[in-house]
């Protein structure tokens, strides 16, 4: 894992501190096509996995967010485990995201997987 989260600090110094990186050193995104991202949770006694799918234009910012705890509800009960996948998107970044969402809970279970308009499941 990233070495902010081996360092044995508190759950609140570990948000603060990424947050801290990400804003006051104005890091610049590196994508500026939309993008659709899948990242992979960790799991519970229920499931191994859980997905979470996403879009956005800038990448590295946005999945620091879900690592910080400062993204969707979804990423917040479960921890970031790993980027899954990523696809730049020409066309309509949140048709895609829903689209991509569908297909994923047909691979795994409805259950598992949030994203696009099936965050409230």
């Amino acid at each position: 894992r990233d070495p902010l989260w081996s360092r044995g600090l508190g759950d609140v110094y570990k948000r603060q501190s990424l947050l801290f990186l990400l804003y006051k050193t104005k890091m610049e995104p590196i994508s500026v096509m939309p993008c659709v991202y899948v990242l992979r949770l960790e799991g519970d006694d229920k499931f191994d996995d859980y997905y979470y799918v996403g879009s956005t234009h800038q990448l590295n910012i946005r999945v620091a967010q879900h690592i910080a705890l400062c993204g969707a509800k979804f990423t917040k009960l479960h921890k970031f485990v790993s980027i899954y996948s990523v696809e730049l998107v020409n066309g309509d970044a949140l048709q895609r995201e829903n689209e991509l969402t569908l297909e994923l809970m047909n691979v795994f279970s409805s259950d598992q997987v949030r994203g696009g308009k099936y965050c409230r499941l």
